[in-house]
């Protein structure tokens, strides 16, 4: 699932402005999934999921948009920090498909790994980096979200099967809809049950790993959103 939102000018750079949430523009809330919240006695997501702390929101980049997007409305760790409301000094991104030195797990809050142009069946030396530095971080017991190449990369790291999606490629606007499981999930629990997102992908999630839950599907790809253990996406 990709984030998208209306550009914000700033003179000063091309890409939109971390700090500002377009969680309203991007993300149609389910009023009826916060009363429910309220009701169960939940903390508050937007307080607990992915809190502010003095630790860091690593991004970790597996790869980049098309040259001319980027140049346009910034990368994929640009829209990430952006639609999290990360502030800059709590924000680092670390280029691991170029080699950049993971950092330690100790000083990171959370993690979110971007989406590829590379593909996870793909025997490359930044991916098994990338899948023994994420079960560290599971094991830390840090949050953790996959987007795109990134929840395949999860799937993999945990025991699952990633392979060349047997209805081609999924690409453009389209519709997912939430499962059951999604109902009280800390993030997707809160969104409506039927919504457009932006997609492009060639491989799948062909088997789970052990207790992944589905969250969101359509006709063409039944993964297309899992949770693999609390707080892993």
């Amino acid at each position: 699932i990709l984030l998208s939102g209306q550009k914000r000018v700033n003179p000063t750079r091309k890409w939109p402005v971390r700090g500002v949430s377009r969680r309203t523009e991007s993300c149609p809330v389910n009023p009826a999934a916060i009363k429910r919240r309220q009701r169960a006695g939940l903390p508050d997501k937007d307080k607990s999921l992915m809190a502010v702390t003095e630790k860091l929101t690593l991004v970790l980049k597996t790869g980049g948009t098309i040259p001319a997007i980027a140049k346009e409305w910034g990368d994929f760790e640009d829209w990430i920090f952006d639609a999290m409301s990360v502030p800059e000094a709590q924000s680092l991104c670390i280029s691991v498909f170029e080699g950049e030195p993971l950092p330690d797990i100790a000083s990171l809050s959370s993690i979110v790994i971007t989406g590829s142009p590379a593909m996870v069946t793909q025997d490359l030396q930044w991916i098994r980096q990338s899948q023994e530095y994420i079960l560290e971080v599971i094991e830390a017991g840090l949050p953790v979200l996959g987007i795109c190449f990134g929840h395949q990369l999860l799937a993999h790291t945990l025991g699952g099967k990633v392979d060349w999606h047997p209805g081609g490629r999924e690409i453009g606007t389209t519709n997912v809809s939430l499962t059951r499981h999604a109902e009280d999930d800390e993030l997707f629990g809160d969104l409506v049950n039927n919504f457009p997102v932006h997609t492009t992908h060639m491989q799948t999630v062909t088997n789970l790993p052990a207790g992944t839950r589905v969250l969101a599907n359509n006709q063409f790809e039944a993964h297309h959103a899992l949770r693999f253990r609390e707080r892993v996406w």
